[in-house]
């Protein structure tokens, strides 16, 4: 406890402590002499207790107008006619002083409250600058604080502007010449599709997915659900034709899901991942791609056994990158989750749904048009 007090107070000790003494010595050195431990004893008491007890009452007082400043003047006063009895009464109890006289009992005069008066006023003054200075402390700290808490809400702001402006860099870059590329794309297919069908439906599929990958809206956060199902059907089958139709993959989708909207490329970005680290050809352990609707959120899951040694170097930019938009657009209201078990891999995606109006695209359309 005393421990706890010191390390709390030890600094206001040693300052009184300096004080008494420079005081003590000061005041015997002019007059010649030096009052007996008793006399000390009881004045510093006093005059500490005036000292916390004006500063503890003036923390007290909310100044929220310049005139609320004149309430030190009465606190002052009401303790000076409260000192004046007090010292009398401490000195006739601890020392020789104040000894009772027929006009008074407590052997006041006109000397004795002048000297009173004037002594507490020096402790009253200087507890008014320990408070105005501990007051000023305060706010300086509360002040720097909360710019500390705005500086670092305008470096999160300039940190989602810069992650925002590499996004944006990205995809201009991804834009750039995206008609030259096409019209050369479509220059191959019509040269090699007479000589090899397949590799001339390859390079038609792959022109598909770009175009719609370059082509999104950037202006809407979301894309039809039914646009990202043609893309992974897409997929699908460019990797078919890629690998003469030997890959055991299942993508199965519910017809409720037609009106729904999702963030794009999100459902292509883990369709992708399967593609990239996936074992496809194990016909005893098909991967799958699924998307249902449970309530009001849709769940995209994809499940694929791990290749042990993939050629692809992985970065994870793309899971990356999709994380941050799905934060982006859905907040706190999608939940997405991975983990690998056995060598299997499985990942969960819900989004809640967001509805567009009616269509009349069916199930057989998607797939002629895939």
């Amino acid at each position: 406890m005393l421990l706890v007090f010191w390390k709390g107070y030890r600094l206001h000790i040693l300052l009184w402590a300096i004080y008494i003494i420079y005081e003590s010595v000061l005041i015997g050195v002019f007059y010649q002499k030096f009052g007996k431990f008793e006399n000390y004893a009881s004045h510093f008491s006093l005059n500490i207790a005036l000292f916390y007890v004006h500063s503890w009452v003036l923390s007290k007082v909310k100044f929220l107008k310049n005139k609320d400043y004149l309430l030190i003047l009465l606190i002052a006063a009401i303790e000076i006619v409260a000192y004046i009895p007090l010292l009398a009464q401490f000195n006739q109890w601890l020392t020789d002083f104040n000894q009772p006289t027929p006009g008074s009992a407590l052997g006041i005069d006109h000397r004795f409250i002048l000297g009173a008066i004037y002594r507490s006023l020096y402790f009253i003054l200087f507890s008014t600058g320990f408070w105005f200075l501990n007051r000023f402390l305060k706010e300086k700290q509360l002040t720097q604080k909360l710019e500390k808490g705005r500086l670092e809400a305008i470096i999160g702001q300039q940190s989602t502007k810069a992650e925002l402006a590499i996004a944006e860099n990205a995809f201009i870059r991804a834009q750039i010449n995206p008609h030259l590329l096409f019209n050369t794309l479509n220059f191959v297919h019509r040269r090699i599709k007479t000589t090899d069908s397949e590799a001339g439906e390859l390079i038609l599929l792959l022109a598909k997915m770009m175009r719609y990958s370059i082509g999104l809206n950037q202006t809407e956060q979301t894309s039809p659900l039914i646009d990202e199902i043609l893309q992974v059907e897409n997929l699908i089958n460019l990797f078919q034709i890629k690998e003469s139709y030997s890959l055991s993959i299942h993508f199965d989708y519910q017809e409720n899901l037609l009106n729904q909207r999702v963030i794009p490329l999100a459902l292509l970005t883990l369709s992708e991942n399967v593609f990239k680290h996936g074992v496809l050809d194990d016909h005893r352990n098909p991967a799958s791609i699924s998307i249902s609707l449970v309530k009001n959120t849709i769940i995209i899951k994809t499940i694929n056994k791990i290749i042990k040694k993939s050629d692809a170097l992985s970065t994870n930019t793309g899971l990356k990158n999709l994380n941050f938009r799905l934060v982006h657009v859905y907040g706190d209201t999608f939940n997405y989750s991975h983990s690998e078990i056995d060598g299997t891999f499985y990942t969960t995606l819900e989004l809640p749904t967001i509805e567009t109006p009616p269509t009349d695209i069916t199930f057989s359309k998607i797939a002629q048009q895939s």
